[in-house]
């Protein structure tokens, strides 16, 4: 089993995970109104944690964006936030995470079975 603890998506979070004894960290890129950051402003650090991922061996297991309102009351793709979890997903996959995490983007005005088959 593998230990890992969730953080920033930075440098020195790979560098705290290594103190702790930890193999991986998950980073949280949640949008604004949910405690994240920018993912415009997350992506710049990449090159700085791909170089704390080579000099600690702590790995980033997993990326997750929660809070991810993707649908609108219709149940139609809202562009601007889909193309933030794009970016989430792509900025994971350049880290080397193995898995992505999120939460069911539930819409209140539609029926449950709606949002759980899509209206398929």
């Amino acid at each position: 089993m593998k230990l890992g603890i969730i953080g920033a998506p930075e440098a020195k979070t790979l560098v705290h995970a290594k103190e702790l004894g930890l193999d991986f960290v998950e980073f949280d890129l949640n949008p604004t109104e949910f405690f994240g950051r920018p993912l415009d402003e997350v992506v710049k650090n990449q090159d700085e944690i791909k170089k704390a991922i080579e000099e600690t061996g702590v790995e980033v297991g997993a990326v997750g964006r929660w809070a991810s309102h993707i649908l609108d009351e219709n149940g139609d793709v809202i562009e601007a936030e889909w193309s933030e979890v794009k970016k989430a997903i792509d900025f994971g996959a350049a880290l080397g995470a193995k898995h992505y995490l999120c939460s069911v983007a539930y819409v209140p005005q539609l029926s449950y079975y709606k949002n759980i088959t899509g209206g398929y």
